[in-house]
């Protein structure tokens, strides 16, 4: 039986915890079917009591992640050993506000760049995916094609509201493709454009084109599922978040002082979500009462 291709998670991150980021969470829903995960943290500091990224990451004593612990209390003057498994590389690459939206795409971009792995999954550190979805991953890795485009499920302010996909509420986006030193990410939600591009090796160096992956003519279309919560977040955060994000793309931009949400377009999940979101959609609700 031929071995599968090896895989490379990839995300990046700021403020895992007070941008109530679901990096956690990401990190469960590929545990089984990832080789590695890199995450690029985007914090001032890589050091787990200073970069809420890190502390995400080192958050646990009963071993997540493969985590271990030689000591856990340095309130005893014992020296605190922990060692990630093998499978997660943080690498540190603080986010410059200066470069407004071109930081995401050059942070994305990095997390490419370190993946070592046959093919790269490509998510952002509020996408999750569906444990159901583990044996197609699988399958689209036995199949070999260049790149694979997901289903990506917007849900908006709760978790039983999704957005109807249409303009800046993207369809489908090549999340999976090939390790392939050519392609690099230009995702870019405010002008309607998601996802990575790649070079046409075709052309000369000088007149060289760069196309979105997901109309590569060996990109296939799946019925694989991204479940999206950046949309889903205390009124507080994402207010906050909203109008950073605003402001990256336009630099005249005037901050909204309360969350206007939009339930036009919008539609009831009949779905299951994956197991790994059960404890968080609990505290969600019980905060709601």
């Amino acid at each position: 039986m031929n071995k599968l291709p090896t895989l490379s998670v990839v995300t990046t991150c700021s403020h895992a915890v007070s941008k109530e980021f679901y990096l956690k969470e990401l990190i469960e829903s590929v545990w089984e079917i990832a080789d590695e995960i890199v995450i690029i943290n985007g914090d001032k500091s890589n050091h787990p009591s200073y970069s809420e990224v890190a502390e995400t990451i080192y958050y646990d004593k009963q071993c997540k992640y493969g985590i271990w612990y030689e000591s856990t209390d340095s309130s005893l003057n014992k020296t605190i050993t922990r060692k990630l498994h093998d499978k997660i590389k943080i690498y540190h690459n603080p986010w410059q506000k200066r470069l407004g939206c071109m930081m995401g795409r050059l942070q994305r971009s990095l997390a490419i760049s370190h993946a070592t792995k046959d093919y790269i999954m490509l998510l952002d550190a509020d996408e999750i995916i569906h444990e159901k979805d583990h044996d197609k991953i699988r399958k689209c890795l036995e199949l070999g094609h260049t790149a694979y485009a997901w289903h990506t499920l917007h849900f908006y302010k709760d978790y039983n509201t999704v957005k109807i996909t249409g303009g800046s509420w993207y369809d489908y986006r090549a999340n999976l493709f090939k390790n392939n030193s050519y392609i690099f990410d230009f995702h870019d939600s405010n002008n309607g454009y998601q996802g990575t591009i790649y070079a046409n090796m075709e052309d000369n160096e000088r007149d060289r084109k760069y196309l979105p992956l997901i109309e590569h003519p060996d990109c296939k279309k799946t019925s694989i599922e991204v479940f999206h919560y950046g949309h889903v977040r205390s009124d507080k955060v994402y207010l906050q978040k909203t109008n950073e994000i605003n402001a990256s793309y336009h630099p005249n931009h005037k901050n909204k002082t309360k969350v206007e949400w939009d339930l036009s377009n919008t539609m009831l999940f009949a779905g299951d979500h994956p197991k790994v979101m059960k404890e968080r959609i609990e505290r969600f609700i019980n905060e709601s009462i």
